[in-house]
Order: structure tokens, then sequence, then C-alpha cells
């Protein structure tokens, strides 16, 4: 779990990756329940797909794949990454990231 604070969890984890790691993460997804998803906020857990597109910012477009878990009461997503960029390489773009 990772609220909060999970933005600065995936940019370092970006920023740390070393040419030929695997970032990896599974994330509660979507809900179809309301009250589910008010149970899940009272815990400070976040039930709307707000991981992915902080990934894509640092990771590129990935490979993503959703499941049901609990008879469909929650969708998970799931995914990893296999970081190709040499250490210099993602240094400088993670410098071009921080400019903008």
């Amino acid at each position: 779990m990772m609220n909060p604070g999970w933005k600065n969890a995936i940019a370092a984890a970006w920023s740390d990756l070393r040419e030929g790691g695997v970032f990896a993460a599974i994330d509660f997804y979507e809900s179809p329940v309301d009250l589910f998803r008010r149970q899940m906020q009272v815990n400070h857990v976040a039930v709307e797909a707000h991981l992915l597109g902080e990934i894509d910012v640092y990771f590129g477009r990935t490979l993503i794949e959703f499941d049901r878990a609990y008879l469909g009461l929650w969708r998970y997503s799931s995914l990893s990454v296999k970081n190709f960029l040499s250490h210099e390489t993602q240094k400088c773009r993670y410098s071009q990231m921080q400019i903008h």
C-alpha cells in the first residue's frame, strides 16, 4: 500500500531501476460496488485506477492485465516493465522530466 506518497514511490522506482531491471505493480483498479469503494476509502485505499497514468508517465505504455477478485467485487490491474535503457540514458530522461 502506498497511500499517501505513491507518486514519489513510482518516481523513485523509475529513477533507481537499472538496465535490465523489472518494475512490477498490482493495483486495485475499480469496483462496481459503491459500498465496497466507500469502505476501502475509509481504510485509505483508492479503488480508482490512479496508478496507471503515473506509471505511463515514467515507464511509457505498458502491458497491463486485468483480473476480477472475490466474485467481481473488484478488478485489479497487474503489470511489469523491463528497463532496456542504460542507467545514464535513464538519468538523462529523468532530468529532462524535472525541467518540464
